[in-house]
């Protein structure tokens, strides 16, 4: 799993389009997979696997391994995961918005 977030937070930065549905106070994306936990930071200034001092939201994700790589992957939508119940998301529904929009945009092609 840690892989695959530093392959997505690799094609993040790489496509400058990103950068402008990035938030400003910056967003905490936590994913739970059975007894793990990963996350990584989005803002303004970077997307990094380490969490910022500053203020943040934070949205939780919980889903098996499977699900995961298929939604930060791209290959299936956080909108689809979620009404198939694999997913379960906590956050504003604006974070998870722009959090699903960011992860489309980073697809590998």
């Amino acid at each position: 799993m840690s892989e695959l977030l530093k392959q997505f937070i690799k094609e993040c930065n790489k496509r400058n389009h990103i950068s402008l549905l990035l938030p400003e106070k910056g967003m905490y994306v936590k994913i739970l997979i059975g007894e793990s936990q990963y996350g990584f930071f989005i803002s303004k200034e970077a997307i990094t696997l380490e969490l910022s001092e500053e203020s943040h939201t934070i949205v939780q994700i919980e889903c098996n391994l499977q699900t995961a790589t298929a939604w930060l992957s791209g290959k299936m939508k956080l909108q689809e995961l979620i009404n198939q119940k694999t997913m379960k998301v906590k956050g504003s529904f604006r974070d998870v918005l722009r959090l699903e929009s960011i992860v489309m945009l980073a697809k590998p092609y």
